[in-house]
């Protein structure tokens, strides 16, 4: 992960923007948020609950990137969900809990 951050080229974000941005929120707000209100329904709180969340709402797999290298695929951009999903997912995990904290349900 260090030398794949180290790798990281920062116009080549900017030029892939279009795919991170909706890819990356869906990723780390939108499936917690869904797993959320459906654990909630069907009545999971505390740990169960914070499991759930915590499951759904971290990083892209380290491996995805040597994997689509390997497949032919875009590993660049396979690289770029990596270390930016692990940057993000320091703000939206730490957001998840304090929410969930903040109203009661762990």
């Amino acid at each position: 992960l260090f030398v794949l951050g180290g790798t990281l080229h920062f116009d080549a974000v900017r030029g892939n923007l279009k795919y991170l941005v909706p890819t990356l929120s869906f990723k780390m707000v939108l499936i917690p948020a869904a797993v959320l209100a459906i654990g909630y329904a069907m009545g999971l709180r505390g740990l169960e609950l914070f499991l759930l969340v915590g499951v759904h709402g971290t990083p892209i797999a380290t491996a995805s990137y040597p994997m689509a290298q390997n497949m032919g695929g875009d590993g660049e951009l396979a690289g770029q969900f990596v270390v930016l999903s692990t940057v993000v997912c320091v703000v939206t995990l730490f957001l998840w809990v304090f929410s969930l904290k903040s109203m009661g349900l762990i």
